[in-house]
């Protein structure tokens, strides 16, 4: 087997949505936060170390992911500390059908990085591979943080 291939063998288990972000960094309708500031850091590590970007492009864009990381830490501590007012109030899980403001922040943030790094061009494959990972994370976010 190559360096990318993945097999899934799960016979009887049931694994739920995987967000394949990118070769073996995934996420899952089960990640925690915590799972996503790691492959977050993990993306913000390689785009750094693209070698044919501009660097005030790269800085721009890791200030941009940095303040992502802030967003989506601070809407899980703030949606922590909601569900758990909310549970001892209603004595029900408070889960929510959507979306939150907090969410659409960090989803916005990782896709303007995506876009900037498809708008390199043909710059680098790698910066096109990455901004495809950022919009993942940002469909995982939507759903999940």
């Amino acid at each position: 087997m190559g360096e990318r291939d993945m097999v899934f063998n799960q016979s009887g288990w049931n694994v739920g949505k995987v967000y394949n972000i990118a070769g073996d960094l995934r996420l899952t309708d089960r990640s925690s936060p915590q799972e996503f500031a790691e492959a977050l850091n993990e993306l913000r590590s390689r785009i750094r170390a693209l070698e044919d970007v501009p660097g005030a492009d790269l800085a721009a864009m890791d200030a941009e992911l940095a303040q992502a990381a802030l967003a989506a830490d601070t809407h899980a501590g703030e949606h922590a500390t909601d569900a758990a007012t909310d549970d001892a109030a209603s004595g029900e899980d408070a889960t929510g059908d959507g979306p939150s403001p907090g969410d659409d922040i960090v989803a916005g943030r990782l896709t303007r990085v995506a876009n900037r790094l498809r708008a390199l061009g043909t710059a680098t494959a790698a910066a096109s591979e990455l901004g495809t990972s950022l919009d993942t994370m940002a469909q995982w976010v939507g759903h999940h943080l």
